[in-house]
């Protein structure tokens, strides 16, 4: 199976313009993050993890510029858990410094040529980005899928408990935890699926999901593994070969 070319952005801000800030946005972030790099993802050019103070609005539209500038992807993942601002004339998604508007956000997305995009939001007012994404999704050209979930509550009070939002408290149970940098074997569109669902089910509301010709999607090696055997035979007891960990 050939290596998967991939690029991971995680962003976890605590802020709430004008009220008290979210006490796991950032924790939310860093887990999903680790999950990840423990499947292998972890290459630190291609994946990014932007926590409070260092999640700014430039850094992150810097990070979605170098995706749509680099070569045709197999995979971008972007990942926010945070505030959706709807206060002003475009939502925006709360960063250390101000916000990205999600027009702007889209933009981006559209002209990053990535043969599969998945895009998760763990935001108060997350339910405000429905038409937003419904449109993104339209926008995406043939031949490319694109999913985007979408949860957090109608209020700060509500995106979370103490540890965990709801949301991600239940993504990060259908993921399974560290797996020696092999993928595991799991459809990531239906994990996602079933973790809104569980999300609607514990807060009672409804989470917003769209999926464009992504009907299914399962994680491909992101690198190369070198076995023990092999790492002998580098210092001339028997002869080598690279083996691609399995999916």
């Amino acid at each position: 199976m050939p290596i998967l070319r991939y690029r991971l952005l995680f962003v976890g801000v605590n802020a709430v313009p004008g009220g008290p800030p979210l006490r796991a946005a950032r924790r939310d972030a860093d887990a999903m993050s680790r999950r990840f790099a423990g499947w292998g993802y972890d290459q630190r050019a291609r994946h990014r993890l932007l926590l409070g103070d260092d999640a700014t609005s430039e850094r992150v539209l810097d990070e979605l510029a170098l995706a749509s500038s680099a070569a045709p992807l197999d995979l971008l993942l972007f990942y926010w858990a945070g505030h959706l601002d709807t206060e002003g004339r475009k939502p925006s998604l709360v960063t250390a410094d101000g916000g990205v508007a999600l027009s702007e956000l889209a933009g981006r997305l559209t002209t990053t040529a990535a043969r599969q995009t998945v895009l998760v939001i763990d935001a108060c007012h997350a339910q405000s980005a429905g038409p937003w994404l419904t449109a993104l999704a339209g926008a995406h050209r043939a031949g490319r899928s694109f999913a985007a979930f979408a949860a957090g509550g109608t209020t700060p009070m509500s995106r979370e408990d103490l540890r965990r939002g709801y949301f991600t408290g239940a993504l990060l149970e259908q993921l399974p935890r560290y797996t020696r940098g092999v993928p595991p074997d799991i459809d990531l569109i239906k994990a996602f699926e079933a973790s809104a669902e569980l999300s609607r089910v514990r807060r009672r509301e409804q989470p917003v999901i769209v999926v464009e010709g992504a009907a299914s999607f399962r994680l491909a090696p992101a690198k190369a593994r070198t076995l023990p055997f092999e790492r002998r035979a580098r210092e001339g007891r028997q002869p080598a070969r690279l083996i691609a960990a399995s999916a």
